[in-house]
């Protein structure tokens, strides 16, 4: 009777152990196509533009100096106007650059968004800044000052031409978008 019951027993045992090792196998292989299906999926995303923001008073040559960076990238294939006009909407430009710079290779796909200027006494509304992103500030006076703005990501830049450089918290481009382009790779990176 003993011997009836141990077989009974081992036989229950070796069934509960089969199941488990299905229950086991089972497991492992949704496990298997759940990380497949996740690493898959992380490389086949296309990888998003990088954010630059430019900001700042009216007339410090923003929008010009985006017109200049399209006609240096190869970009400007509709031949754009030269003239200006006040930016009265966030204005969205994608650099997919049809030309190789030798300082950079990985500047290929980035946006830059000219923000409108708010009607604000708070240059933080104002300029629409904000702690997330980065943004390059064009001035037109090297004594611009802007304390609200401290701890912010924000590089001033001075974009006209100038014969001297006092400011040495600001950037003067120089009316030269290869400049920027090297500005613009600093600050993303």
């Amino acid at each position: 009777m003993t011997f009836i019951m141990l077989n009974s027993i081992k036989n229950n045992f070796n069934k509960v152990l089969f199941t488990n090792k299905i229950v086991l196998a089972f497991l492992m292989a949704m496990l298997l196509g759940l990380v497949t299906f996740r690493i898959f999926v992380k490389f086949s995303r296309k990888k998003k533009c990088r954010k630059i923001f430019f900001v700042g008073p009216r007339k410090t040559g923003k929008t010009t100096a985006i017109n200049a960076m399209l006609d240096e990238s190869g970009e400007n294939y509709i031949g754009m106007k030269k003239k200006t006009v006040p930016t009265r909407k966030d204005h969205r430009v994608v650099f997919k650059p049809k030309k190789t710079f030798n300082f950079i290779t990985t500047l290929n796909n980035f946006e830059i968004i000219e923000k409108h200027q708010k009607d604000d006494e708070d240059d933080i509304k104002k300029f629409s800044i904000n702690s997330t992103d980065k943004y390059i500030f064009f001035i037109k006076d090297d004594q611009e000052v802007y304390p609200a703005l401290a701890g912010f990501d924000v590089t001033f830049v001075k974009w006209q031409k100038c014969s001297d450089h006092k400011n040495k918290y600001v950037t003067y481009l120089e009316e030269n978008p290869m400049k920027l382009f090297e500005l613009i790779y600093e600050v993303s990176k």
